[in-house]
């Protein structure tokens, strides 16, 4: 790919970040963000917001700083950080019934790595002391919250928590048969009777577990917070603190180790979900069965597995990687959300995880495949893996992080 081919996608991707701004005056003070779609997606969302930053902060850190800012506005008192912040009143009577103008429910927490990479590119350390809080409550919560079996494995009480909405993975929870899934016929309603079941528990965990009818220890949940754990640890001793330092890097270990030991299955040389309290293993080959690899949590024996798995054309390794889920699993579908699309934050996270175990020719191949998929069909949600078709929303935030990938090749160019 040429040098003007990856300018022209990183002006395209800039572009679309200012189209997608937003700026809320609320209580007499103003709050900006980026939403995922000017159309579709008009709120804020976590990992979202996490995802934008990663782009912003090659070229407006300042605007960075303040998504950030907008999003921790919306963390509870217990310490939780929602999935969606500024709410509009339809979402909070409908979706949400949570009477505030947040949701009730949280997803990925990748917040610490969107915050150091800021400081990596500003060396903004009062930014960092200014997060720095809000970090360590949002885990603290996770930790004590979501963990209550003290396995060191956080749990998950919505599909929506993930990110990933409607995944194959799901599909035996919801008593759904693969070939003949439906979204509106089977995940739209289940999904709203399970936030209606989370609204009557007080959106308290130790409630939530006890009716929900979701609860999942999810391996894509556990990689980020084990990852980002570390990442928290890694601000507490660039801020001098160390007790809080080694207290992190203790439970980023203690995540790790259930990890490698409770969700790692030697015959399929992948990681996967546990379902409910007996943990059943949900074993649907996805591309969050390799998150240990953006981690660096797994043995480089298992670490060649995962990337065996990953470079298998049969598998993942389409013409434009990476599907959500293994193309021969009996769910998969080419156009229909989670189920079979690329999305360039999948991406993203698998080009951290190969770098990191210095598989640097992968990770340049899957980067300029990804910028190439975007260069062909504009910045969508998600893509066709054979032929790179663009679906979903038309001005989508995080298939900006191209911005991300660029910076990457051109550093180790």
């Amino acid at each position: 790919m040429d040098k003007s081919a990856m300018n022209r996608v990183r002006q395209g991707a800039e572009r679309l970040l200012h189209r997608n701004r937003r700026i809320l005056r609320k209580n007499g003070k103003d709050y900006h963000f980026t939403c995922p779609d000017d159309i579709m997606y008009q709120g804020q969302w976590l990992w979202d917001s996490c995802f934008h930053v990663m782009a912003l902060r090659w070229f407006d850190p300042d605007f960075a700083k303040n998504e950030l800012r907008s999003l921790v506005s919306g963390q509870w008192p217990d310490g939780r950080i929602p999935n969606m912040v500024h709410l509009r009143p339809f979402y909070r009577r409908i979706e949400h019934f949570t009477g505030r103008d947040t949701s009730g429910i949280t997803q990925p927490p990748i917040l610490a790595d969107a915050v150091w990479g800021i400081y990596e590119t500003t060396g903004d350390r009062a930014f960092l002391e200014e997060m720095f809080q809000p970090l360590c409550r949002f885990h603290d919560w996770l930790s004590v919250d979501r963990d209550p079996d003290g396995d060191g494995l956080i749990s998950v009480y919505h599909p929506w928590e993930t990110g990933i909405d409607n995944s194959p993975r799901w599909d035996t929870i919801f008593g759904v048969d693969p070939a003949k899934f439906k979204r509106w016929k089977f995940n739209i309603p289940k999904t709203k009777l399970i936030m209606l079941f989370n609204f009557v528990s007080g959106y308290r965990s130790e409630r939530m577990r006890r009716v929900s009818l979701f609860d999942v220890e999810a391996i894509d949940m556990n990689c980020y917070y084990c990852r980002n754990t570390a990442t928290l640890a890694r601000i507490a001793g660039e801020l001098g603190h160390g007790g809080l330092r080694e207290k992190y890097e203790l439970r980023a270990e203690d995540t790790a180790q259930a990890i490698n030991t409770k969700m790692y299955d030697p015959a399929t040389g992948a990681y996967y979900c546990l379902e409910g309290r007996g943990e059943r293993m949900l074993k649907a080959l996805t591309p969050f069965s390799l998150l240990p690899l953006y981690a660096g949590i797994a043995a480089p024996d298992r670490a060649e597995r995962l990337i065996e798995r990953l470079s298998d054309p049969d598998t993942f390794w389409t013409e434009y990687p990476v599907p959500t889920v293994d193309i021969k699993h009996p769910a998969f579908d080419p156009a229909q959300y989670w189920r079979g699309t690329v999305w360039v934050n999948t991406n993203w996270l698998m080009v951290q995880g190969l770098r990191r175990y210095g598989r640097q020719d992968m990770a340049r191949e899957l980067a300029l495949r990804t910028i190439a998929m975007v260069d062909r069909s504009g910045f969508r949600e998600y893509y066709d893996p054979f032929t790179g078709q663009g679906h979903g929303a038309g001005h989508f935030g995080w298939s900006s992080l191209v911005i991300d990938l660029i910076e990457t090749l051109d550093r180790d160019s």
